[in-house]
């Protein structure tokens, strides 16, 4: 894993792959569903807060025999407790720095095909500047538009092209994009897991990715969630307990996201193996190695929240 050195700090970008369906909650809320998931206000677009993804690789790095002084020193230290003298916001900060998830790649259903991902103008210019920020610099343009309702980009090896793109239950117009093929190249390289098992679908983003109208991006990412209906048990007779059942929203399986990390120079009394932006990314790159799958959100008893990791930047922009 490479990360670009700026101005006193280390960035890079971390992929994250969802295998199983992800709830990152927000609690409960008053509308069709009971326990939404998490999503960004002005978009509308499912993401994960940088505040849980890095509570989760706090703990990785714990259950990976970090020192408590590195994790102290990279994370910060544990939240204060009723009781405890309050340190200060400098004394407390750590020095790396995990954005909020942003959504990339969103699996749909269609023809000829077991799914198939979509992505969009503004998903890939926030792509375009977060890698432009990790020193990833050679994110290949798509020329083309897309139009609402009508017309989608897709790669040339897309099965069937030649009689639409089939995406839900909606037929576009498909012309072949070269562009884009040069993108699923860059995303499988960089923002795809690397281990073998993975092969398939960095494979597989090379012939069913398409590119679509942001408004369409918008509906398919609000509406195309899986809901899950649940009923609590009662232990006796296997029966459904009084009041009513509940309905939770997840990120489906196969969704990629990413998220921009940046860490900067501790102080003196930082463990040297987390002194300098360049080494603290270098032990989170090792601690991606060795964990490679974490476990994100609610709802962990019933498999909920299974992601494969990733991370890449800087330099010569090559996949590490």
């Amino acid at each position: 894993m490479g990360t670009q050195t700026r101005s006193g700090t280390a960035r890079g970008l971390l992929g994250l792959l969802a295998e199983t369906a992800v709830h990152a909650g927000v609690g409960t809320q008053i509308g069709a569903v009971d326990l939404p998931i998490q999503r960004e206000r002005h978009t509308g677009w499912p993401t994960i807060y940088g505040s849980g993804l890095k509570g989760v690789l706090r703990d990785e790095a714990r259950k990976a025999g970090w020192q408590d002084e590195e994790i102290k020193a990279v994370f910060g230290p544990e939240p204060e407790r009723p009781g405890e003298a309050r340190e200060s916001e400098e004394r407390r900060a750590g020095v790396l720095a995990i954005s909020d998830a942003r959504i990339l790649l969103f699996p749909v259903r269609t023809a000829g095909m077991a799914f198939a991902w979509i992505t969009c103008p503004l998903a890939l210019a926030r792509l375009a500047r977060d890698a432009e920020h990790a020193g990833l610099r050679e994110l290949p343009s798509v020329p083309g538009t897309p139009e609402v309702g009508k017309r989608v980009l897709v790669v040339p090896r897309w099965p069937g092209r030649d009689r639409g793109a089939f995406i839900e239950e909606f037929v576009y117009d498909a012309p072949p994009s070269e562009g884009l093929e040069r993108l699923a190249d860059w995303i499988s390289r960089h923002l795809m897991p690397t281990a073998p098992p993975y092969g398939y679908w960095r494979e597989q983003l090379g012939r069913a990715l398409a590119l679509v109208h942001d408004d369409d991006f918008t509906d398919f990412a609000r509406h195309a969630t899986e809901i899950v209906t649940r009923v609590r048990l009662k232990d006796d007779w296997k029966t459904v307990e009084g009041g009513a059942p509940w309905t939770e929203e997840h990120l489906p399986p196969d969704t990629l996201l990413y998220a921009f990390a940046v860490a900067w120079r501790s102080d003196g009394g930082a463990p040297q193996s987390v002194r300098t932006p360049g080494a603290v990314m270098q032990r989170l790159g090792e601690l991606i190695e060795t964990q490679a799958v974490i476990q994100i959100g609610g709802k962990e008893t019933v498999g909920r929240g299974f992601v494969a990791l990733r991370l890449a930047g800087g330099g010569d922009g090559q996949a590490q």
